[in-house]
């Protein structure tokens, strides 16, 4: 579990850290992996399951799949 909740926190590192550059949004986690920014261990879970990136109203939530 710990090393789920560091991976989402890095997760959510790059994705704020993205916004910052661009002014936007990452279109969906692969665009971070592809573009550099994240490493593939990072956009899953400790059971291989990916994280999901969510845009909503007021920015965007990260949360693991079937979550």
């Amino acid at each position: 579990e710990a090393v789920t909740l560091q991976r989402m926190d890095r997760v959510d590192h790059s994705v704020r850290l993205y916004f910052l550059k661009t002014g936007k949004l990452p279109v969906d986690l692969n665009q971070l992996l592809r573009e550099g920014w994240l490493q593939k261990r990072d956009i899953y879970d400790t059971k291989g399951q990916p994280f999901q990136l969510q845009k909503v109203d007021k920015g965007y939530r990260i949360s693991q799949s079937g979550n």
